[in-house]
């Protein structure tokens, strides 16, 4: 296949240059301008062995297993965001995976994080394909309060998923890392230097945000961050 780094913003491959069933499929496919599944091209009379011609044909690609985006949508370094949207109905995209889409971030993981509820009964699950690689899924099961508090809707590749907003973000850094007293226990997933950068990020050059601070009362970690807020806002007014 094509490597999709060659192709140019836009350019795709149109009805006029596939023939017969492929032309016809891809007039089909046409109403899809986002990331969608086999199942849903299959609703739309398109099959399998069609959509791997289309594939081979450089028409659309596939992203991973039974995940396609039309060929004008190349692929990038949130493509396996919109699968666990199209995967997995009611996810929540958090922590790291969260605060890079805010820009709050810069680390990478070789794993992708989603929040469900505490019903959920995760299994083993991985994001991604062969070639770009895969990210194994780890799960965070959450309280029906944690699934709509800061919760925000944006679009990646056209699919709606929902994703801890920049102020929950950072919340959740602070609730999953290492908090400098050692309470972080088996759940801690952040280094504290890692939590602070976050934060700083998030702030940006403010020395206080009242938004952060309530939520965090909400989620009863105020007297962990406040005093953070404070050493910054001592440094600042020097």
């Amino acid at each position: 296949m094509r490597n999709p780094n060659s192709l140019t913003s836009g350019e795709t491959v149109s009805e006029a240059t596939l023939s017969g069933v492929l032309g016809d499929a891809l007039q089909r496919l046409a109403g899809l301008d986002r990331a969608f599944t086999s199942p849903e091209a299959a609703e739309r009379g398109v099959s399998a062995r069609t959509l791997e011609r289309l594939v081979h044909a450089q028409a659309i690609w596939r992203v991973a297993h039974g995940v396609y985006v039309p060929g004008a949508m190349l692929p990038d370094a949130r493509t396996y965001i919109a699968e666990a949207a199209l995967r997995f109905p009611g996810a929540v995209i958090c922590l790291r995976d969260a605060a890079k889409l805010h820009g709050l971030t810069t680390e990478d993981r070789e794993e992708a994080t989603l929040a469900m509820s505490a019903e959920f009964r995760p299994r083993p699950a991985r994001l991604g394909n062969a070639v770009d690689g895969f990210k194994p899924v780890r799960w965070m099961r959450w309280t029906a309060k944690s699934l709509k508090e800061g919760i925000s809707t944006e679009t990646v590749h056209g699919v709606q998923i929902q994703v801890t907003n920049p102020t929950r973000t950072v919340i959740d850094y602070f609730r999953y890392g290492d908090d400098g007293n050692g309470r972080g226990g088996s759940r801690t997933l952040f280094d504290r230097s890692e939590v602070v950068s976050v934060l700083d990020r998030y702030l940006d050059g403010r020395d206080r945000d009242p938004a952060l601070m309530k939520m965090a009362a909400d989620f009863k970690i105020r007297d962990v961050i406040a005093p953070l807020i404070e050493g910054r806002r001592s440094l600042t007014s020097r």
